[in-house]
């Protein structure tokens, strides 16, 4: 009887530790970026939420890691924190909500895309109660033109990141935004952009990065830059690369192009991202609209051959026209 006892008080016991096991790797963090009251995509809300059942009698933190990165050993809540950097701290998690305060920065980084939870039944009775990371994929970046809205304001440039971003990780400062522009003198990048090429953009971002221009950096509370010393020339055209500092890889590739023009207002020559493509070959050449930019339609070869065939038609109708009044002079 006793040994029947002990072997159910064992299954009992294991099945408590199998179920707490269980709970403990049943936990999943989803993220996703909101949209802002204004619908504009500038700076939107990140949300990081911890799926899982939390006891309401205690406290829950998440720790981020990097991959690969050993299971942390955390017994207090001031053990889990390193003042030196933002990153190593762990992010408390609203019961109610089940929202981890996670800083929107988090997005920009490369790595830790992998955490732990941290349960607390009081600041120094901690632990981690999963064995095994739980893997957090970090939402998409925009696609190029789309990352940063850029806006000129007569001689001022101002670049909103279209992408959650905020004070970075390990220092108090901000981040640096690296904004660089300049006057696109390869007319095939023109070209490929105005017709909307499937590497239109990709030309426009390798031309950006290694062509000249005027560099400017800027912390990113800074939006607005001086381009006063850009020489501007109506109709031509520019690019704006715009990226942030990596940090010796700290940081994802935040870089994006866009494109701009020239033109005149009250006497001055100033830059616009409303641009208005007017590819032309030769000043006899005639302009067509295709679509949302102008083609050229050369006349010494669409049209060229218009008057060659027309002319054609014509001395083959007066061919005709006296081969008929021959036959009829035969005739008679």
């Amino acid at each position: 009887m006793n040994k029947k006892l002990r072997l159910l008080a064992l299954v009992v016991m294991s099945m408590f530790i199998f179920i707490g096991k269980v709970n403990a790797e049943e936990y999943s963090i989803d993220v996703s970026i909101g949209k802002n009251a204004t619908g504009d995509n500038i700076n939107p809300p990140l949300t990081m939420t911890l799926n899982g059942n939390l006891d309401s009698s205690k406290i829950y933190y998440v720790k981020l890691v990097n991959s690969g990165d050993a299971k942390p050993s955390i017994t207090s809540v001031s053990s889990a924190e390193d003042s030196s950097t933002d990153i190593t701290r762990i992010k408390a998690v609203n019961k109610d909500t089940k929202e981890i305060n996670i800083n929107a920065d988090w997005y920009m980084l490369n790595g830790y895309d992998n955490a732990y939870v941290v349960e607390c039944a009081g600041t120094n009775s901690c632990s981690v109660v999963n064995d095994t990371p739980i893997k957090i994929e970090k939402p998409k970046l925009p696609s190029y033109t789309n990352r940063y809205k850029i806006i000129f304001v007569a001689k001022n440039l101002q670049a909103y990141s279209c992408f959650p971003d905020g004070h970075p990780f390990g220092t108090n400062g901000s981040h640096k935004k690296i904004i660089k522009l300049g006057k696109i003198t390869d007319s095939n990048v023109i070209r490929k952009m105005a017709k909307s090429e499937s590497d239109a953009v990709s030309s426009l971002m390798n031309y950006a990065k290694s062509a000249d221009g005027e560099t400017f950096e800027i912390s990113d509370t800074k939006l607005s830059v001086d381009t006063s010393k850009v020489v501007v020339d109506a109709n031509a055209y520019y690019y704006v690369y715009t990226t942030y500092e990596n940090s010796d890889g700290m940081y994802r590739d935040l870089s994006d192009v866009t494109i701009a023009q020239g033109y005149m207002n009250n006497g001055n020559a100033l830059l616009t991202t409303d641009v208005k493509y007017n590819i032309s070959d030769d000043s006899k050449s005639s302009v067509v609209t295709y679509g949302d930019y102008d083609v050229v339609k050369n006349p010494q070869t669409s049209d060229m051959k218009t008057i060659i065939i027309t002319v054609v038609l014509l001395i083959g109708g007066i061919f005709v026209i006296l081969g008929r009044k021959k036959l009829k002079k035969i005739s008679k």
